[in-house]
């Protein structure tokens, strides 16, 4: 009974509980506004969530040989003891997967629940922090093609890190420690997700594109992108009014501040903390230097995330108090 009592509270903590409430009300609001799900390619989801599975697997079960090997210890109860962990693994991730889910079906279509347009709003912002000045205009003058390809680069690093540091936190830090940044992360997503319905944008890329007049060209000679480009038609077609606040700047700040704190003192991971600063400080510029947001996107981004670094611990300790009363 205990056995199964744990298991409960283990899967049911407040990462659960946070991705419930929010495919509560996404359900709600897609029968209130009778909306089509934007279901996310169920193949890729089901592959990344097989490579992470797959990825923690391996690191854990290496983890295992390379600190036991002395130890008088057969090869079937090393695989037993990474599969243990395999499984918690698992019942930790999976109401992570289904915030991430829930996030990619609806992101796309806040244009439904607000038709408004507030790019004139956030340029007027932009102005009056950069002295009249655009940034998408201002990054204009550092085009190269080196950093244009550098910075394509750089802006597809945001996915990579949903893959990384799960596995990261889960294998070498406590499991508070990893549930609090799961729900860190999925607060964060679940306000910026709010930003998009209640200020809906196009960001620079479409609504400045008049005053734009320096094309990002790649090392390969290519086009980041056109009016051809599958992106652009996407985006044309799609509405896809995604920008306020940025996410890229947001839940990449909330890996940063959890390397820092987490991280940077360990021996070891140490390293991981000092790869994390170039690389999200590379993010946070290609969201500008590529044109997909405004300056005042990035700062609301980072308010969202200070909003949930302080929420998520709070939420955690109040369910750790609930837990041990039952």
């Amino acid at each position: 009974m205990e056995k199964y009592k744990q298991f409960i509270l283990n899967f049911f903590n407040p990462v659960f509980w946070v991705s419930f409430i929010c495919l509560t009300l996404t359900l709600l609001a897609f029968k209130v506004f009778n909306l089509p799900i934007n279901s996310i390619n169920e193949i890729s989801g089901i592959i990344l969530f097989i490579y992470i599975i797959l990825g923690f697997s391996l690191i854990k079960l290496t983890l295992i040989l390379f600190t036991r090997f002395k130890e008088d210890i057969k090869i079937l109860e090393i695989f037993k003891e990474a599969l243990i962990a395999t499984k918690d693994f698992i019942i930790q991730i999976i109401p992570f997967f289904i915030f991430l889910y829930i996030y990619d079906s609806i992101h796309d279509i806040t244009r439904f629940f607000n038709s408004n347009n507030y790019d004139e709003v956030l340029i007027s912002i932009d102005r009056a922090l950069l002295f009249g000045n655009d940034i998408a205009v201002l990054f204009e003058k550092l085009i190269t093609p080196g950093l244009t390809s550098w910075f394509a680069f750089a802006y597809t690093l945001y996915f990579v890190f949903y893959f990384v540091n799960p596995i990261i936190y889960s294998i070498f830090k406590s499991k508070r420690v990893f549930e609090t940044l799961l729900l860190t992360v999925i607060i964060t997503n679940f306000l910026g997700l709010a930003g998009y319905v209640l200020v809906p944008c196009d960001g620079p890329l479409l609504a400045q594109k008049e005053v734009l007049t320096t094309e990002l060209i790649t090392l390969k000679g290519e086009p980041y992108y056109t009016p051809n480009t599958m992106v652009m038609e996407y985006l044309i077609e799609n509405r896809a009014l995604h920008c306020f606040p940025s996410l890229h700047f947001g839940v990449t700040f909330i890996w940063l501040y959890f390397a820092w704190k987490y991280l940077r003192k360990n021996k070891y991971l140490k390293y991981l903390y000092y790869l994390h600063i170039p690389l999200v400080t590379s993010v946070w510029l290609s969201t500008l230097y590529l044109r997909w947001h405004y300056l005042i996107d990035l700062l609301a981004g980072l308010l969202v995330a200070f909003i949930a670094i302080y929420l998520a611990p709070k939420i955690m300790s109040k369910w750790l108090k609930f837990r041990d009363k039952i």
